[in-house]
């Protein structure tokens, strides 16, 4: 592995590209097992190493965090094989947050088949650890994933799980449960939708203070989350009072967070074409898309995008602007086009033809 890493940056470096992070990350993972520097790594430090990492899923782009995560669960396994003085059960919480995170990662790249067998590590090795709450935040996360991507069924399931599981006790992982629950069953209707937004704020107001105050790591649900969750249930169904909360939701992400501002320019798009201001609601999302760097077109920022051209009318799709944000959504490698798994039905409202068995990118 590190043999092949010295080649790919010796020929990046041939080449004048950037040199990828992914195999610096391995070269230095080897040198530091042979100079046996990871070897006396403190639990503690495998902790924070998981929550470095659940930070920055939000921020690095998929393929970079690949590596990063490839790299130190390579050293994970060594430390387990070396330290048999390591706490196992904390250990074993480590290796399921890994896990989850490397399933996230991805997923975000397309690569849906490899993300269900590390779903599938997540969830074993957090009931192995006997931490209920990671098992459901685990369950709740990959139904929420499952849902943005379209899997529905698989959703359904997964939170089917949660509720066996959970005794109604405020955790993150209840809350993505819920989340999910607003996405899926909650789109039937606007009424449903509607309560279905009232349940998750009930919930939200009873979370323990360290989950609402995680602004950083995936594992928090701060108030941010709330309001996106918000905005994009409202946006789907129609809601034409949106429009504020969408501007709110923009102005709060920065330049680091630039795919959850693009979410949130995207929602505006979509929210301005169903109102309506068609041009601008595609000019909206294109200049988005557009400013948004390849490597962080992730499936969901793509199926988003999906979405606003679902919703355009058929005029509306032979202009200039409506073809560069469909080249703008499929240029990924390897992924499907997800305009054509995303019908215009599926994009409007509900009651208007659309099938609620799909999932709608909110």
């Amino acid at each position: 592995m590190e043999r092949r890493a010295v080649t790919q940056i010796l020929t990046t470096l041939t080449a004048g590209a950037a040199i990828p992070m992914d195999a610096l990350e391995i070269l230095r993972s080897g040198l530091g097992r042979v100079l046996g520097a990871t070897d006396d790594l403190a639990v503690e430090d495998w902790e924070r190493t998981a929550y470095d990492h659940a930070c920055a899923l939000r921020v690095m782009s998929p393929a970079a965090l690949i590596g990063y995560l490839s790299a130190d669960i390579a050293e994970l396994q060594h430390a387990l094989d070396r330290r048999p003085d390591l706490d196992r059960v904390r250990m074993r919480r480590v290796g399921a947050q890994f896990a989850a995170l490397m399933a996230m990662a991805l997923s975000e790249t397309g690569d849906f088949l490899t993300a269900s067998r590390w779903w599938r590590i997540a969830r074993r090795t957090a009931d192995a650890s006997g931490d209920r709450e990671l098992s459901i935040w685990t369950l709740g996360r990959q139904a929420l994933v499952a849902q943005t991507i379209g899997m529905s069924t698989l959703a359904l399931r997964l939170l089917r799980d949660v509720e066996q599981l959970t005794d109604d006790r405020p955790s993150c992982g209840l809350a993505e449960a819920l989340t999910t629950r607003a996405k899926i069953d909650g789109l039937q209707d606007a009424e449903s939708a509607r309560r279905a937004l009232d349940e998750l704020r009930d919930l939200f107001e009873r979370l323990p203070v360290d989950v609402t105050g995680e602004r950083a790591a995936i594992w928090g649900y701060p108030e941010e989350r709330l309001l996106s969750v918000r905005t994009g249930v409202l946006t789907a169904i129609g809601d034409a009072d949106v429009h504020d909360d969408l501007a709110s939701e923009i102005a709060r992400y920065g330049q680091v967070d630039q795919r959850s501002r693009v979410r949130a320019e995207l929602k505006m798009g979509w929210y301005l074409v169903n109102t309506g201001e068609v041009r601008d609601g595609l000019n909206a999302a294109g200049s988005a898309m557009a400013d948004l760097p390849a490597g962080h077109r992730t499936t969901a920022v793509t199926r988003m995008a999906a979405r606003v051209y679902a919703s355009l009318p058929a005029r509306a799709r032979t202009l200039p602007a409506a073809r560069e944000l469909r080249v703008l959504t499929t240029a990924v490698t390897g992924r499907p086009d997800p305009c054509r798994t995303v019908s215009p039905d599926d994009a409007r409202a509900p009651g208007t033809g659309g099938e609620v068995g799909r999932s709608r990118a909110v």
